[in-house]
């Protein structure tokens, strides 16, 4: 659902261009690997005048996890401090990137742990790195 957001929903008609990969594996060393659950190219298309540069999205994708009482004993949260370190590097390792957390969950069943975990990592990737710029538009 989240590829087709891009693909379709912000898309809108318009001839902008969008390529995606589900469940991707990216290899940084022989025992360094960081899995995404998606990974798209996304750019804008402009009228007159060049096209917007690139984008590049990064996905972590959670379903309904925990969204029963039995499911919930045993995992509390949809987005754990695995999921946001694996983001973090990605977002390290591809300066500039964005980073999606998506979930078929409503914004209100997601715990105070877990909005906290990914506004922490909102917050690092807008604050000023050693360039002087955000990290988040290197």
């Amino acid at each position: 659902m989240s590829i087709r957001f891009f693909a379709d929903v912000i898309d809108q008609g318009h001839d902008n261009n969008v390529a995606w990969s589900a469940g991707q594996e990216l290899a940084f060393g022989p025992n360094d690997r960081i899995e995404a659950d998606f990974i798209l190219w996304y750019q804008r298309k402009v009228m007159f005048g060049n096209d917007c540069p690139t984008q590049l999205v990064f996905g972590e994708a959670k379903s309904f996890r925990g969204e029963n009482v039995e499911e919930r004993r045993e995992i509390d949260d949809a987005f754990d401090q695995r999921d946001i370190d694996r983001m973090k590097r990605l977002a390290t390792e591809f300066a500039g990137s964005i980073l999606v957390f998506s979930t078929m969950k409503k914004p209100e069943e997601l715990s105070d742990d877990e909005i906290a975990r990914i506004s922490k990592l909102a917050e690092w990737g807008a604050s000023t790195c050693e360039s002087g710029g955000s990290r988040a538009r290197q």
